[in-house]
């Protein structure tokens, strides 16, 4: 057994990642059908699972050992989640979100709107206040749901109207809102503790 030397420095764990992340997609590929899940939504909670397993090794075991472990768990966890975040979209739910684009079939008046989590202005400035931090944000975004990424790309990579982006994910508006002001919630603390670790260091 290995002496327990402390933790990792940022960049011991990002050499790590980056040597082990040809484990991911195996073990994802393993689980490949589970439940319809798309198969690119199983390699990122793997990689997820990779990022933990390097910002928690002790060193008691071997890091490949530690990490397919730390990997596998996360894909597990995420298939047995994915039932019960989808079954908790029903009917019901369904129904009022395409009554929303009956009811609004050429634009989504927001101003009118008071259930919104944010406004799309609100959602733009915080989007610009992480912006510039390239290399966290994407590690940030690999956290999420591919869905959900692709919905944060849409919006501020191509700039593409939050209603459109609504429409061709088939959610409503105000879920659309939601998922993004979430995101940009977590992405920026995610990216505040990395820029004080880089501080520290």
């Amino acid at each position: 057994m290995v002496a327990h030397m402390g933790p990792l420095s940022e960049g011991e764990q990002n050499r790590l990642i980056i040597e082990c992340s040809n484990l991911v997609e195996p073990i994802a590929a393993a689980e490949r059908g589970r439940k319809g899940i798309p198969f690119e939504d199983l390699v990122a909670q793997g990689h997820l699972g990779l990022v933990r397993a390097a910002r928690m090794w002790d060193r008691r075991a071997k890091f490949t050992t530690y990490a397919t472990h730390k990997i596998r768990f996360a894909i597990l966890d995420f298939i047995r989640d994915w039932q019960e975040m989808e079954s908790a979209r029903d009917e019901d739910e369904i129904e009022r979100d395409w009554h929303e684009w009956q009811v609004w079939p050429h634009t989504a008046p927001f101003e009118n709107w008071t259930s919104l989590a944010a406004t799309p202005e609100e959602l733009l400035i915080r989007y610009e206040g992480v912006a510039d931090k390239a290399r966290a944000l994407a590690s940030a975004l690999l956290t999420f749901r591919a869905r959900d990424r692709k919905i944060f790309l849409a919006r501020f990579k191509r700039a593409q109207t939050l209603d459109s982006i609504a429409r061709e994910h088939k959610i409503s508006y105000s879920k659309t809102v939601r998922i993004l002001d979430e995101m940009l919630k977590t992405i920026t603390e995610t990216v505040s503790k990395i820029e004080q670790r880089k501080a520290v260091a």
